[in-house]
């Protein structure tokens, strides 16, 4: 049996710094279209399965192809508001995130 590694969580500050370092390495667009609207940061290898919250783990993606990725129907909060960031410019490609 494999021990299960505790992970430690970062604190809101930290998370903040390091998600808009993200944005900034990404170049403020969605990995997969291109988008500039509503971006969030996503976890390559989830947290639930020993990833961690590391920048070569994390990726931008849009709403739309973040929802993608993990198959849900529902908007989570943009990480681009999480830190104060000023309104996205540009359109996401899809049409159900028009």
């Amino acid at each position: 049996m494999l021990k299960r590694v505790k992970q430690i969580k970062l604190g809101k500050q930290v998370y903040r710094r390091l998600m808009k370092r993200v944005l900034e390495r990404d170049g403020w667009r969605c990995r997969k279209c291109g988008s500039l609207k509503d971006l969030q940061v996503h976890h390559q290898i989830r947290r639930s399965q020993q990833g961690h919250d590391a920048l070569a783990n994390l990726v931008t993606l849009c709403a739309y192809c973040h929802m993608a990725e993990h198959g849900q129907l529902a908007f989570e909060t943009r990480a681009i508001d999480a830190i104060k960031k000023p309104a996205e410019r540009g359109r996401c490609p899809h049409p159900s995130n028009p």
